[in-house]
């Protein structure tokens, strides 16, 4: 049994299909377009998150790669670097 889509089921199936994915679950006591509002928020929120989060971890590793700089310029005339590179292996 072969359906043959015409423009008018092919756009009537596209339409019901969209709206089953986008519902809201069953027994929720808020409308669809106030579930696509708080979903949409909630999607906002993340995207903020997620972008600070990632604003804090690159300020990290700056620092540490700031911090490891300073010491080896300090190392430098300091002797340690030579014992260092001596070619013993370090744990």
């Amino acid at each position: 049994m072969r359906t043959t889509y015409t423009p008018r089921n092919f756009s009537a199936q596209r339409q019901s299909a969209s709206v089953a994915i986008r519902s809201r679950p069953v027994g929720c006591i808020i409308s669809n377009q106030q579930y696509d509002i708080v979903i949409r928020t909630l999607h906002l929120l993340i995207i903020a998150l997620a972008g600070w989060l990632e604003r804090k971890r690159q300020a990290v590793i700056d620092y540490l790669m700031e911090e490891n700089r300073v010491f080896k310029e300090q190392l430098e005339g300091s002797g340690v670097d030579s014992l260092m590179n001596n070619g013993y292996d370090w744990p």
